[in-house]
């Protein structure tokens, strides 16, 4: 691999800003990675896809390796082998389809046991709460949450900002009357925004994860 393509890796798959980029030996890289120390040796003989090395070594010379290479490296395996897994779960689908003599057109899960779609609802909700503590996905509830706060803040100065304009600059009444119907018609278009990208969300327009809420009194 060179360093252009190394290069490219560490910029698709960064090293946590938290973790400090340094040259690490075969064991250290091991605790790095989880993993054992012949792990360790089987990637780097991998003859496709070798472990990034830093310094080789040999007679008695210690390996070398950068961990920000060798964690991109492994992100970056991970992605490719989740990928494959995917596309080998797709063909087993279509393939199961036709045995099952559906069309191609026909929803897949519609031919899915109740087993089998518990299965895949579990997983889903798995891998959909695995990326919620990974800070990946917030629950729909908590961003409608934070925009309601936030609609208020807004409000509240909307509603004092003729007052502090009038305070301010020695406005007329004539004046004011037009600052505070703009503030009116500002806070009514943010209001009706709003609206629109909850219905959105609600709709399958904006994702995230769906918890039991009631309906938003805006």
């Amino acid at each position: 691999m060179t360093e252009k393509d190394l290069a490219e890796l560490r910029a698709k798959f960064p090293l946590p800003d938290h973790i400090k980029d340094t040259p690490v030996n075969r064991y250290q890289l091991a605790q790095a990675m989880d993993v054992s120390e012949p792990t360790i040796t089987k990637w780097l003989q991998d003859l496709e896809n070798p472990l990034p090395v830093l310094e080789v070594g040999g007679n008695g010379r210690e390996y070398k390796f950068r961990l920000a290479d060798c964690y991109a490296w492994r992100m970056a395996r991970n992605d490719a082998e989740q990928l494959a897994k995917d596309e080998a779960s797709r063909s087993a689908a279509q393939l199961a389809l036709l045995f099952r003599n559906a069309d191609d057109g026909t929803d897949p899960e519609s031919f899915l046991t109740a087993r089998q779609v518990k299965d895949e609802a579990d997983a889903d909700y798995a891998r959909n709460r695995a990326a919620e503590l990974r800070g990946e996905l917030v629950r729909a509830s908590r961003v409608e949450e934070l925009f309601e706060l936030m609609i208020d803040e807004f409000k509240k100065s909307a509603t004092t900002l003729a007052d502090f304009c009038e305070m301010e600059f020695g406005l007329d009444p004539a004046e004011v009357d037009k600052i505070q119907r703009r503030a009116d018609e500002v806070l009514i278009q943010s209001r009706v925004k709003f609206q629109e990208l909850i219905d959105g969300r609600r709709a399958g327009v904006v994702g995230a994860i769906v918890g039991d809420q009631g309906e938003m009194g805006v």
